[in-house]
């Protein structure tokens, strides 16, 4: 497999991954098919009846030109991510958004990287945004409906900054941008 983790290693992975993401699947199961929303008991745990579906705020539209309305979805997400707002004022602050502005650059240098390195963790990357696509897809974007990107995003945001912060005047630059970003933050959050 590699040097960094071992098949044993990761077969211990599997079942944490499970009882991470069976609650998960079956409540988006549930609240999405409703023949199958009921109570459910699984193991130790009990997943109650919920009270009503959320699909219709939460999914696209599947009536009608299903890939107008990916296309639309895929767009308002970008444009969501470009404007730092999903339009909800309990989600971000418009302008600041899930990630300071200046974060775009880093990402983008982060998915470079990550595609011409093609160590491990950057395999890992790749993978969780292909196993993201879905969601962009189908799912109407909203920081909280997209949470799983979010990790991704953080992700390779990290590996542009890692890769330029090398040199000191630009971890000086960094560090001071963040800094002012996050006093402006501050002034208008708190």
């Amino acid at each position: 497999m590699s040097k960094n983790i071992s098949i044993k290693e990761l077969l211990l992975y599997i079942p944490i991954l499970f009882i991470e993401l069976v609650p998960i699947m079956i409540f988006a199961i549930r609240s999405n098919i409703s023949g199958l929303n009921k109570t459910t008991h699984i193991f130790i745990w009990t997943y109650p009846k919920l009270l009503s579906s959320r699909a219709s705020e939460s999914m696209i539209s599947f009536d009608g030109n299903i890939l107008h309305s990916i296309a639309k979805n895929v767009l308002d997400g970008i444009h969501m991510f470009l404007n730092n707002s999903d339009g909800f004022s309990w989600n971000s602050i418009p302008g600041i958004g899930a990630y300071y502005p200046i974060m775009l650059p880093f990402l983008i240098i982060g998915i470079l990287v990550s595609l011409h390195r093609r160590n491990l963790v950057d395999k890992l990357l790749m993978l969780g945004f292909v196993s993201a696509i879905p969601i962009i897809l189908v799912v109407t974007p909203n920081y909280n409906h997209w949470i799983f990107v979010h990790f991704i995003v953080l992700s390779f945001i990290a590996v542009g900054i890692n890769e330029i912060f090398m040199n000191k005047k630009v971890q000086l630059a960094i560090i001071l941008s963040y800094g002012i970003l996050f006093l402006n933050f501050s002034s208008i959050y708190f």
